[in-house]
């Protein structure tokens, strides 16, 4: 989803400075956390009021499914599958050390929360094909893996750069690496970077 314009679409990694639209976001509401089915055409997404949907992928269409709450005054800012099906999301209040790591029972509707990061403002969640899940902190820029079973955050590093609101992030197993977007106030556009999760530095691409 682009969230000024509305939008949603994808980025084609051999052009990736072009947003190729799909068609209209199908909500009125900020679209803050989704992951698509490993092998589907079928992402899940929860927006910022927790409104649930199902977007085809091809089509862009945006199909309501009901809503999954996030634990109390906070919303979900990122969802992501692991390699077993199972599908994790990230959520926080934005203002406080209050975030809080859940996994997302998509038949019954419902997070499960597993624990409290410690983190402020985690906006993003990728899981690799080894099961590791990644996060990175708007309040301290800085990438943190996150244990699945407990919710502890640990620090990887810095990425280099200051990442500022609305941003994603996903494993891409057709070249092996990590990737985020973010809005970038350097220079006043969002960006698509690559992200080292040895170190937590991000490059430019």
């Amino acid at each position: 989803p682009e969230n000024v314009a509305g939008d949603f679409g994808y980025l084609d990694t051999n052009v990736p400075g072009v947003f190729n639209i799909i068609n209209t976001s199908g909500t009125a509401d900020f679209d803050g956390a989704g992951a698509i089915f490993p092998g589907s055409t079928t992402a899940h997404l929860i927006d910022n009021a927790g409104n649930y949907y199902e977007v085809d992928i091809i089509t862009g269409q945006y199909i309501p499914m009901g809503t999954i709450a996030p634990p109390v005054g906070e919303s979900f800012t990122g969802l992501e599958f692991h390699p077993d099906g199972r599908l994790f999301g990230i959520s926080t209040d934005g203002t406080t050390n209050t975030s809080t790591l859940s996994e997302i029972d998509l038949v019954g509707m419902k997070a499960n929360p597993i624990g409290n990061t410690g983190l402020m403002l985690p906006i993003a969640l990728s899981i690799d094909p080894g099961g590791n899940p990644f996060t990175y902190d708007l309040h301290d820029d800085i990438l943190y893996t996150i244990e699945l079973f407990n919710a502890l955050a640990t620090e990887v590093g810095p990425l280099g750069f200051d990442a500022d609101f609305g941003g994603g992030m996903v494993f891409d197993p057709n070249t092996n690496k990590t990737f985020i977007t973010s809005y970038n106030p350097a220079i006043g556009d969002s960006q698509l970077r690559e992200v080292n999760t040895n170190t937590g530095m991000t490059t430019v691409v």
